[in-house]
């Protein structure tokens, strides 16, 4: 990663794994996206908005396409690299 790594970063890989599997229905405006992601990913709905809030202004996300004009997000380009490049932290040796 070109950037100092933040705090929320493991945090943030477990967001964009999960949105990479379910971008079609999430909705940061949605309880119910909000508390379903946050059961998957194990933290509390509030981190889930803050996990998002961070992913967004860093660019890891970008809106996707829904049906009604609906907010829905998936992972950017961006974000594949930062997935990317945490996998690749992991596979270097200790």
């Amino acid at each position: 990663m070109n950037t100092r790594p933040s705090p929320f970063d493991p945090y943030l890989r477990r967001f964009l794994d999960y949105l990479r599997h379910h971008s079609a229905t999430f909705s940061p405006s949605s309880t119910k996206c909000l508390a379903h992601a946050a059961e998957e990913i194990d933290v509390d709905p509030a981190l889930v908005e803050a996990l998002f809030a961070s992913a967004s202004s860093r660019g890891l996300l970008r809106p996707a396409r829904a049906p009604r004009g609906k907010s829905r997000w998936a992972v950017s380009r961006k974000g594949d690299q930062f997935l990317a490049a945490c996998a690749s932290a992991d596979d270097e040796p200790g």
